[in-house]
């Protein structure tokens, strides 16, 4: 056969609607992948608007009932971080060796679910549970022996309680994906994945916010059921397949567990750079939590004008995604990173002093919309950068390192807002903390040139 029919018939190939994906034994036609992406697409694009809404409304339904702003970063934010610190690692460990007629992801997030739906419907409504459950005195002598407000108490309880199912669903729901996607297909799935997400938020910030302070029971309730019904629906229809049977494993003491975890991850000065560089971007993230209370109370945006604000910021985000996947690729994950680091960094800080009142505030906002999608170079570096056969614990000690810094950055972030009265210092905390982990990610970098860079290093590294 010559050269030219050889590449028309990979062509013909290339085009075929019979060609099928395969992963273990699940196989897909072109259309069983169309179906498998349609469901899981869906069922994220639900996920991202239920996990919108706590963040966005939460810290308004706090405010509005007389919580202090270092309640609100700690109901808000240091809760789901305490909670993920020691639930995730159990979770996921669990669910790697599970093996039902469902699937090893599937029972977590089935049986979940319903209980997600349940204590997310159930928030907003805390006033009228108080004034319910004040009717046994047992019940108020209990809330009496703290020093917080009764109201305030129950809020935290239903969160805690939310974000307890929920940490079952978004620690497994992520691990489903490579599980059923042909792996060839991985990266053109995430690039989609990635856009529903921005499409959720785009929709929450532009037609649902407004309505944050008005109809909070409406959104909550509606929201949660949407997200039931269509998650389970996705469980549903997506099959897992079959998976290798366990292998029998060594068992050793619980110490003797921790200890090998401990020193495997926590011995390297290398890796400590990449943790703590990856937690001053998220340290740089807890001011979003009150930024709501910056473009509102001080700059006298309405909660509409703010929804619609952000929803523009996704949209250039959405639209710079794509070109920011090629300066990636291009570049490399380091030197991206650095870019979209230190240009993010210096925008944050100039709007610092720029932003006056509101056409500021709307051109400063979105003025990082395109450096800030180079962020995206941070899971591409953590790939390349930490043992393959160890990944997901590397991963996991670094998502220790960020929670405990979350939690301890939430509360300074809310003492801070509190002595001033005033959120004019956001952009600037951001700005500082994301430079921050600019310099560490140069020192990632040399370290990098000096081995060689070239991947294989982190199996050295690891041994």
């Amino acid at each position: 056969m010559s050269q030219g029919s050889s590449a028309e018939s990979l062509k013909a190939a290339a085009w075929d609607p019979q060609k099928t994906f395969s992963i273990r034994n699940l196989v897909y036609t072109r259309a069983g992948i169309v179906a498998l992406f349609s469901w899981l697409l869906w069922g994220d694009f639900m996920f991202q608007l239920m996990e919108a809404v706590e963040p966005k409304i939460l810290p308004l339904l706090l405010k509005q009932h007389g919580a202090t702003n270092q309640q609100i970063a700690f109901i808000a934010g240091s809760i789901m971080m305490m909670l993920n610190t020691f639930m995730n690692p159990i979770i996921s460990y669990n669910s790697d060796r599970t093996r039902t007629s469902w699937g090893r992801r599937k029972p977590y997030i089935i049986i979940t679910t319903p209980f997600v739906v349940l204590f997310l419907a159930a928030t907003p409504f805390s006033p009228e549970i108080l004034n319910y459950l004040q009717t046994s005195s047992v019940i108020n002598n209990c809330f009496a022996v703290f020093p917080i407000p009764p109201i305030i108490l129950l809020f935290g309880f239903l969160v805690v309680a939310y974000q307890i199912f929920n940490l079952f669903v978004a620690s497994v729901y992520y691990y489903l994906l490579p599980d059923v996607v042909p792996h060839e297909l991985l990266g053109r799935f995430y690039s989609l994945f990635r856009i529903v997400s921005g499409l959720s938020g785009l929709i929450f910030n532009y037609f649902i916010f407004k309505y944050a302070e008005t109809d909070a029971k409406a959104i909550f309730v509606v929201i949660a059921l949407l997200y039931g019904i269509t998650i389970l629906m996705m469980c549903w229809k997506v099959d897992e397949g079959e998976y290798p049977p366990l292998t029998r494993e060594k068992r050793g003491s619980l110490w003797n567990g921790i200890w090998n975890y401990c020193e495997e991850s926590f011995s390297s000065k290398y890796y400590w750079t990449l943790f703590l560089g990856s937690a001053c971007i998220n340290i740089s993230n807890c001011a979003n939590l009150f930024q709501v209370f910056l473009y509102n109370k001080d700059l006298g945006y309405t909660l509409d004008q703010f929804g619609k604000l952000s929803a523009y910021v996704i949209v250039l985000q959405i639209i710079c995604y794509y070109s920011a996947g090629i300066i990636i690729d291009r570049w490399g994950a380091h030197k991206t990173l650095i870019l979209g680091l230190f240009v993010t960094a210096a925008l944050q800080i100039l709007s610092y002093f720029f932003i006056t009142d509101y056409w500021s505030g709307f051109i400063w906002m979105l003025l990082p919309a395109f450096s800030s999608t180079l962020l995206l170079a941070t899971a591409k570096l953590e790939v390349i950068t930490f043992p393959g056969e160890r990944y997901g614990q590397f991963c996991s000690a670094q998502a220790l390192v960020k929670s405990i810094a979350i939690v301890a950055m939430n509360y300074v972030i809310g003492v801070i807002a509190d002595k001033l009265q005033t959120y004019w210092f956001l952009n600037l905390w951001k700005g500082v903390f994301l430079g921050l982990s600019g310099v560490f990610i140069v020192l990632i970098y040399l370290q990098w040139l000096k081995r060689g860079a070239h991947e294989d290093f982190r199996q050295e590294e690891a041994n």
